[in-house]
């Protein structure tokens, strides 16, 4: 009794220390072993409908058993047999025989001078393993049998209850990690100032060790085609996945790899519990994606709102400030062209001459600060959108020619006429144009193409220019907002483009890369169209 005790003792430690069902079951082999001495043990068990085994060494060997036991169970050597096999294969839940009340069995092998003078067979079952069997042959000498038999008598008690305690601290563990494992997400997800991307990493990072082998164990997240893993990633065919969906559509997936081939649960290495916390994972991610592109819509809006509310302000102060300016510099050029006229000095008319030319050119920073306030009053009429654009392109083709710019003209024909301002429409394909030709000071091609696109119709200008960075196309539809040298622009030109488009209730997308050109598409509503035109 008091071995029992002192096994049932180091087994009820094992439990409570090994961190695996592997160790652990390692770990009662060898107790067993070492507490019988030279008695060979042989430990079997089911786990999730498949059978496992521990030997040794070496593979089982078919062998003949006779009963050596009173037991009327066990009086035939042919059911012995085929109770052995039957308990062992687990065909059959209604074939387990001994429960755990039903200590023992002792067989023996009929022949042979390896042969066991014994053979116990020790059930023992709990809720995760179902059922188990202890098999213990016995070598001793016959009048040694009765000690090992009273020691084994206990032993399947003993195993139950030995078993149902690591399975409950297993399952402690694993609920540790696992809550860990979530708070952590969430942790990461209401950190505003992460992005996306270094949040999705971090999960990525965290998630090995919430799985029942970190040390083996890999994670990868793909969303929207950008992928994430842990250091030291190894791919492997162990793999636990579930897709991340936002809006019924799914945008990747979350997978976690067990690299290392293991010696035991080979078919299903994975736990019930991962599989639940991967399927929560999954889910906090997509609505990690959610939360952060609201986020950023929300950003973009205000910072809309905020660049509309400044364009206003500041249309607002250049209409004052052209009013207040145009009087006296009208004064200026008129006087100036009157002494002009009266005076007779070179050098004074070639002075007066500067003097004119500065003042004309204050005159157009005025009249576009008109332009961009929106004074003059739109005059909108129903006209034929590419005739416009010709129009406009009048002022330009020359210059393009004489820069080595070739134009190349995408007009779809069919359009339906438009109503608008064929003035401002003149003035933002020039402003656009001018842009696009200072971006290509060593000639290059500039492309306009006209078309229909999910009601809207559109103008598209491309050019293979130098481009622009994310930085100054933030800004570029600022007022005074220029990337040339001083006295080269006014910094109005995109500023007034983007007035007489909102003005038509337009909106203008920009694409560009650095050394790979831009392109600037305007696009306007439908309901600006008419009838539609012939060719």
């Amino acid at each position: 009794m008091e071995n029992l005790n002192y096994l049932a003792y180091r087994l009820l430690q094992a439990a409570g220390r090994e961190k695996s069902r592997v160790t652990f079951l390692r770990a009662v082999y060898q107790l067993i072993k070492k507490e019988l001495k030279e008695d060979i043990v042989r430990l079997f068990f089911c786990y999730e409908n498949q059978l496992y085994e521990f030997l040794p060494a070496g593979q089982i060997e078919p062998f003949s058993l006779k009963c050596k036991s009173n037991d009327h169970h066990f009086q035939k050597e042919s059911w012995a047999r085929e109770f052995l096999f039957q308990a062992l294969g687990m065909k059959d839940a209604d074939q387990w025989k001994l429960t755990s009340k039903e200590t023992y069995a002792m067989l023996c092998k009929n022949s042979g001078e390896n042969a066991a003078n014994g053979i116990w067979l020790i059930p023992f079952e709990n809720q995760s393993l179902k059922r188990g069997i202890l098999v213990i042959e016995n070598k001793s000498r016959d009048r040694e049998i009765l000690a090992t038999e009273r020691l084994v008598e206990k032993l399947g008690p003993v195993l139950t209850e030995a078993f149902e305690h690591q399975e409950a601290h297993l399952a402690c563990q694993e609920r540790v990690k696992e809550l860990k494992c979530l708070y952590e997400i969430s942790r990461l997800a209401s950190l505003t100032e992460e992005g996306k991307g270094d949040i999705l990493q971090k999960i990525a990072g965290l998630l090995p060790e919430s799985m029942q082998f970190p040390e083996i164990a890999s994670a990868r997240i793909t969303v929207d085609q950008q992928v994430f893993q842990n250091d030291d990633f190894k791919e492997s065919q162990r793999c636990l996945s579930a897709p991340i969906t936002t809006e019924e559509k799914q945008r990747g997936q979350l997978e976690v790899f067990y690299a290392a081939e293991h010696r035991i649960y080979d078919d299903d290495l994975f736990l019930s519990e991962e599989k639940k916390l991967i399927q929560m994972v999954s889910q906090q991610i997509a609505t990690l994606l959610e939360k952060k592109e609201k986020e950023t819509a929300n950003q973009k809006l205000q910072e809309q709102l905020l660049h509309a509310d400044r364009l206003a302000t500041i249309g607002q102060l250049s209409a004052g400030v052209a009013h207040e300016i145009n009087e006296p510099l009208g004064a200026i050029i008129g006087f100036s062209q009157l002494i002009q006229n009266e005076t007779q000095e070179e050098r004074t008319r070639k002075d007066l001459d500067k003097m004119m030319k500065s003042a004309l050119h204050a005159r157009e920073i005025i009249r576009k600060l008109l332009v961009f306030a929106r004074e003059p009053g739109a005059e909108k009429q129903r006209k034929k959108i590419n005739q416009v654009i010709e129009e406009g392109l009048v002022f330009l083709e020359s210059r393009l020619l004489k820069q080595g710019i070739t134009l190349v003209k995408k007009f779809s024909n069919g359009l339906p006429e438009v109503m608008v301002d064929a003035r401002q429409i003149h003035q933002v394909i020039i402003n656009v144009t001018v842009n696009s030709m200072q971006a290509m000071p060593e000639g290059g091609e500039l492309t306009i193409e006209t078309g229909m696109e999910k009601g809207w119709w559109m103008i598209k200008i491309t050019d293979t220019g130098m481009g622009m960075s994310p930085e100054v196309q933030d800004k570029m539809f600022l007022p005074f907002f220029t990337t040339k040298e001083v006295n080269e622009g006014t910094g109005l030109g995109l500023s007034v483009v983007h007035g007489i488009v909102t003005d038509h209730n337009g909106a203008i997308e920009v694409k560009s890369k650095l050394g790979e050109g831009t392109e600037i598409t305007l696009r306007f509503p439908q309901e600006l169209a008419g009838k539609e035109m012939q060719p």
